[in-house]
């Protein structure tokens, strides 16, 4: 049971707030481009790096085919988190607020209320951007699930590959190797 007749001491809060990391956002896909349209369309186009071919001088050059390009059009979902503050989010005090006679007045909380959610709603936005970055440069590709949305929006990358995790860990694999055999293609 709680005693109200003992004197409380709130010493100081503690509130652990991690700064949002964007280390993909940042060095993949610095560039940021955004657009008016509720569509979006992407031109893709793949060099085949071919080398250059031999051809003898007193003969014709041999023709290199030229690579199309391929264009998908995507429409963008929202991503638009939100929340709600009703009379009771007001009725509670707030982090650190002393809990008799604060002072603080419905409206001043709820500018902090506000204030508060604006920041951890613009937070989980950014993490949902370096979530995105992450799965293009790890799949090439996104998920995009919600009610209603089942999307994958695939830039078709041909030079995905997978390791089991057992392969990477085993003593017998050759990182180096590997690095190499990659770089040569």
């Amino acid at each position: 049971m709680i005693d109200f007749y003992d004197p409380k001491t709130l010493r100081g809060v503690i509130q652990k707030v991690e700064p949002v990391r964007t280390f993909f956002k940042s060095r993949f896909f610095s560039e940021t481009v955004t657009f008016p349209t509720e569509t979006v369309s992407f031109e893709f186009y793949a060099n085949k790096r071919r080398l250059a071919p031999y051809s003898n001088p007193r003969l014709s050059s041999n023709l290199l085919n030229r690579d199309g390009y391929e264009v998908k059009t995507y429409r963008t979902p929202l991503v638009n988190p939100s929340r709600v503050i009703t009379n009771d989010t007001l009725a509670q005090k707030l982090l650190g607020e002393s809990p008799y006679n604060s002072g603080v007045t419905p409206e001043e909380r709820a500018a902090k209320i506000a204030a508060n959610d604006l920041n951890e709603l613009l937070d989980s936005i950014a993490r949902r951007i370096e979530f995105m970055c992450a799965r293009v440069k790890q799949d090439g590709k996104i998920n995009i699930t919600a009610p209603g949305l089942n999307d994958v929006l695939d830039y078709g990358f041909s030079n995905i590959e997978t390791t089991q995790a057992a392969d990477k860990w085993n003593a017998s694999y050759d990182i180096l190797a590997k690095l190499r055999e990659k770089a040569s293609l």
